[in-house]
């Protein structure tokens, strides 16, 4: 089997990204990964998957997305000029940073992007704090002349 080089995935594997693993063999899965502040939101692009061969894990502060696609049946009269989707398993895992409540993690699929809402814990939301002043209202006493005028 033929595997595509792809020299992204190379120059992971030689800095030694502790953030994203990916076992030899399958192909890195591109990923998109935003925050506000109530959630992290995690995109996958997976043409062509059916939501069946998907498996979503999130575990010790570990997203994983893994997965199979199926090659399609070459026709035997076939000759290929170019080549170059990707067939067979793929596998990404990520960490994210703070507190997750994985009893809420929403999983969408659709036209083949992968959407899950990563709900942060009460601890990992941003607190609003309100910043006090010293308040003071300034008197000016003086005294007023009827006689004086200007």
């Amino acid at each position: 089997m033929l595997t595509r080089w792809d020299p992204f995935r190379d120059m992971l594997a030689m800095l030694g990204d502790e953030n994203t693993t990916s076992r030899q063999g399958d192909y890195l899965l591109p990923l998109d990964v935003a925050e506000n502040d109530n959630d992290y939101i995690v995109k996958a692009s997976l043409p062509g998957v059916k939501p069946d061969n998907i498996d979503v894990t999130y575990r010790n502060g570990i997203l994983t997305i893994s997965g199979q696609t199926q090659q399609e049946h070459d026709v035997n009269n076939e000759q290929y000029h170019m080549r170059e989707r990707s067939f067979g398993t793929f596998r990404r895992s990520i960490s994210l940073p703070g507190d997750i409540n994985p009893d809420n993690i929403q999983a969408n699929f659709e036209d083949g992007v992968l959407k899950l809402t990563l709900p942060k814990s009460e601890q990992a939301k941003p607190k609003r704090i309100p910043v006090k002043g010293q308040s003071h209202s300034q008197q000016i006493e003086g005294q007023f002349n009827k006689n004086q005028t200007k």
